[in-house]
């Protein structure tokens, strides 16, 4: 939730900055520069999505520190590779009417071994 709101203010819909700096061809001080700014926008955006999350925790009545600072970075250096992979529960897998109940149910009852799934 701390992300989402991140990205829906701070972030101006963007992910939060990684830190880390593309591959490019630069000279030292150039890179290094680059390489600064990249980690003061990445702690930046460390700080905002963690005042999201204590600002959260409090309303949910959590300690404001449930999240610490290093799993934070953590996260949002890893937060462009996220995914949502929605599942049906396993009481909707298993519902008769199911797409896949009537091919399970046939699998099972059948006594021939080259009928796996």
């Amino acid at each position: 939730a701390s992300l989402q709101a991140y990205v829906a203010g701070e972030g101006g819909g963007l992910l939060p900055a990684s830190g880390a700096l593309p591959d490019m061809t630069a000279d030292t001080a150039t890179y290094v520069q680059l390489q600064e700014l990249y980690a003061r926008q990445a702690r930046a955006d460390v700080a905002a999505v963690a005042a999201h999350a204590a600002h959260i925790a409090s309303l949910e009545s959590l300690p404001s520190d449930l999240a610490p600072l290093a799993e934070l970075t953590r996260f949002c250096k890893n937060a462009p590779h996220l995914a949502v992979l929605r599942f049906r529960s396993v009481e909707e897998e298993y519902a008769a009417d199911a797409p896949v109940a009537a091919e399970l149910t046939r699998a099972l009852a059948a006594d021939d071994p080259s009928c796996a799934i």
